[in-house]
């Protein structure tokens, strides 16, 4: 059922702003966090290498500085990630999205992919980790095992898509993982989203929060039904 887009809904809350193209400029990266604090987006997600330059901007404001580890294939050794991850908490990070090993998870190396999960999200605890698994490159089942490892291993959320790779985030994933894991992890819905109709919709389908590059279009379409 689609249903119509509510002008007093917390919008922003659910977006996480991102800024991950390979060639953006540190000026480029400050002044997208400057506009992001303005939106009052759930965070701000960039590169590991400019955390400390955006964590200053962001601190104090509602927005968390949220940065990606392993990106964006996923497949440097567990003690990479893990030092890469200690490192951007220290730089300032408050949330991490980790890119899963979909190689093991393919070659059903299940206890792997969950020692490397918990064994993060103990490490960067409170700071709330979020798990890419690159839902185009698994199948349906191999979502909802990743998924189900997530859930005992310690991650908050599962994120559909890097962004950077195939079709990115699909609707009837999404509804998926929600019917599979009902509260057990949030679902973050990203790569593809570039407008207000989309992330409506993903959010209906049970996404905790959009991944976008779009956060700030999104939000004046939002700002044109008041």
């Amino acid at each position: 059922m689609n249903v119509p887009i509510d002008p007093e809904y917390p919008l922003a809350r659910f977006i996480d702003q991102t800024l991950l193209r390979p060639a953006a400029t540190v000026d480029e990266v400050i002044a997208a966090a400057e506009s992001a604090a303005g939106h009052g987006f759930a965070a701000f997600c960039v590169a590991p290498c400019y955390v400390k330059d955006v964590a200053p901007i962001l601190r104090g404001s509602t927005v968390a500085v949220d940065t990606v580890i392993g990106f964006p294939l996923g497949f440097q050794t567990t003690t990479v990630k893990l030092f890469e991850a200690e490192e951007a908490v220290r730089l300032g990070a408050e949330e991490i999205d980790l890119v899963c090993n979909r190689g093991w998870v393919r070659s059903g190396r299940d206890e792997f992919v969950e020692i490397e999960l918990r064994t993060i999200a103990e490490a960067v605890s409170p700071v709330p980790l979020k798990v890419i698994l690159e839902t185009s490159d698994l199948t349906p089942e191999e979502v909802l095992r990743v998924c189900e490892i997530a859930a005992r291993a310690g991650p908050e959320f599962v994120k559909t898509s890097t962004g950077f790779f195939g079709a990115g985030a699909e609707l009837d994933t999404v509804r998926a993982i929600k019917d599979r894991m009902g509260s057990l992890v949030k679902v973050k819905a990203s790569g593809g989203i570039r407008d207000l109709k989309t992330a409506w919709a993903f959010i209906q389908a049970g996404a905790h929060r959009i991944g976008t590059s779009s956060g700030m279009e999104i939000m004046k379409e939002f700002s044109l039904l008041k």
